[in-house]
């Protein structure tokens, strides 16, 4: 009997522990799902700071983005800041979902030079901020379309010329494709320098009569081919827009004239530019120049004796002037140059700084001129104490009109130190369109 009782025991042993399993079996994967469950409050990361640009001039806007993600499940809000050297500047406030990610954009503008820290959150990034002027990826710009004749003859030779102007700071490789009536009829490949000019030319003859549209570039002009074409006329120049710089000079310092010389005829011609100074003949140079082109012809002269020279090519006259300076000293230097402010609108003023420091142990002679674009504005005489450090220069130009087209108007600073001419400044402004305020000042009182 004793037997039976330990079975009957055992088997409802058994049942308890089935039993207890089936239990455990049901509240286990509750608990577990339960606790998958419980959300994640919202955590914010801040990644991927970028700057549209590293460099900029004084007072030029720096776009700064970074993306700022919510980590947690829960929807909350984060307040991002801009902070500069340590300094905030502005801050956002964005709101997100869980899992979220949106890109913030903050604008900012530093009137200090030098290299500047920017933080936002965990992220940081460098640029640097600077007054010299902007180095200027070639490009061309086409001028000046024309054809040597408007009315020809079948089999008759065309020339086509267009002026080509790398108006970019650093040399490029340029080619330029010539269509008529939408075909193409040739290709030239050029190479200049920054800041200089060529003629381009192409030569086409017609075998039908007609209306043709030449285009090189935007560019577009046309000529016509008809049996009613009159003889070519002969080649006949007319000299225009004469430039003499710089226009103010010290002693034996090289002054560069230059004049625009166009073939108002038909036929190619050659003409002869005869340049006088003070009604004496100085130079002469020899142009070949197709019919209805222009092209520029240069010269340099230099002047020892002090006063004012004048200047004639043709029926083009101008002036230059020797300045009766004291010698100027070759141990000062210029340093520490500021534009301001970096954009104005036309009319107004804008002051350009330096130092001066004179390293010999004896008064100095210190002989400045300034240049805007290339062409001398002004030139200043500064009597520096031997040893002088740190001495302020300071002048003040007036910004040509604003330009008309919506874009800004950039201006080179130059300021060359006449007793050392290595010792040159180059700085930079702008001047803003007719209309659009001007970036660097707040107008609003």
């Amino acid at each position: 009997m004793s037997g039976n009782v330990l079975a009957s025991r055992s088997t409802k042993l058994k049942i308890f522990l089935l039993a207890d399993l089936v239990i455990l079996a049901f509240v286990i994967p509750g608990y577990f799902y339960v606790d998958s469950q419980i959300s994640k409050p919202a955590n914010f990361q801040v990644t991927d700071l970028i700057l549209d640009s590293d460099l900029v001039q004084v007072w030029e806007p720096v776009q700064i983005s970074v993306n700022v993600t919510n980590i947690g499940d829960e929807s909350g809000n984060h307040t991002v800041t801009l902070t500069i050297d340590d300094i905030p500047i502005t801050t956002k406030t964005v709101q997100l979902s869980g899992g979220e990610t949106t890109t913030v954009v903050f604008t900012a503008t530093e009137p200090t030079e030098g290299n500047h820290t920017i933080t936002i959150g965990s992220a940081t990034g460098l640029f640097r901020v600077t007054s010299e002027a902007p180095t200027k990826q070639a490009e061309l710009q086409l001028t000046n379309l024309v054809t040597s004749r408007n009315e020809a003859e079948i089999g008759d030779t065309i020339t086509v010329s267009v002026t080509a102007a790398n108006i970019g700071d650093e040399a490029g490789d340029f080619s330029l494709e010539l269509f008529v009536n939408n075909q193409k009829r040739g290709t030239k490949s050029i190479q200049l320098d920054g800041g200089k000019t060529t003629l381009v030319q192409f030569e086409i003859v017609e075998n039908a009569e007609g209306e043709y549209v030449v285009k090189v570039g935007t560019l577009t002009t046309s000529f016509r081919i008809t049996s009613e074409a009159q003889s070519v006329k002969p080649a006949e120049f007319q000299v225009t827009d004469l430039t003499v710089n710089p226009s103010s000079v010290l002693a034996d310092e090289v002054v560069e004239i230059s004049v625009e010389v166009t073939n108002v005829g038909e036929a190619t011609g050659t003409y002869t530019a005869t340049l006088y100074i003070d009604d004496v003949i100085r130079d002469t140079r020899d142009v070949s120049v197709a019919g209805q082109a222009s092209v520029g012809v240069d010269f340099e002269v230099s002047e020892t004796s002090q006063g004012i020279h004048s200047v004639k090519v043709a029926n083009q006259v101008g002036s230059f002037t020797v300045e009766s300076l004291a010698p100027a000293s070759p141990n000062t230097k210029l340093h520490g140059l500021s534009v301001s402010p970096y954009e104005v609108w036309g009319g107004e003023t804008v002051t350009i700084r330096a130092k001066a420091d004179n390293r010999a142990n004896e008064p100095g002679t210190l002989q400045v001129r300034i240049l805007i674009d290339g062409a001398v504005e002004a030139i200043k005489t500064f009597s520096l104490d031997a040893g002088a450090t740190d001495v302020p220069i300071e002048f003040s130009v007036t910004a040509e009109s604003g330009p008309t087209d919506g874009q800004t108007e950039g201006y080179r600073v130059e300021l060359v130190n006449i007793g050392n001419q290595t010792n040159t400044l180059i700085g930079f402004f702008q001047v803003a369109p007719e209309g659009f305020p001007p970036l660097s000042i707040n107008r609003s009182g």
